[in-house]
């Protein structure tokens, strides 16, 4: 693997991001369901979006979360649903009607 061009030297102030943004769009952005473009992919790292172009926001989060709900309801699954990659978490998925 190629060496970064920017490794070992300090991050340019063009590269940071603005986290103020960034958490401030999470909460506020309301993806249209109807464009390709603002839905979430996931791949083998986890999802690929982010907040700031409406890829992946709170709105994503309950939308998967209902998905996952709905999924076990269908399929008569109970119990703990186990999340995360390297260290498990126990999350209870509540069944909603």
């Amino acid at each position: 693997m190629a060496v970064h061009l920017q490794a070992g030297q300090r991050t340019q102030a063009a590269d940071l991001c603005d986290i103020p943004a960034l958490v401030t769009r999470f909460f506020q952005a309301q993806p249209r369901p109807g464009q390709p473009e603002q839905h979430v992919a996931f791949g083998t790292s986890g999802h690929r979006g982010s907040a700031l172009n409406t890829t992946f926001n709170r709105d994503h989060i309950l939308a998967i979360t209902q998905a996952i709900c709905d999924e076990r309801r269908a399929r008569d699954i109970t119990g703990l649903c186990l999340s995360g990659r390297t260290r498990m978490r126990y999350l209870r998925l509540p069944l909603v009607p």
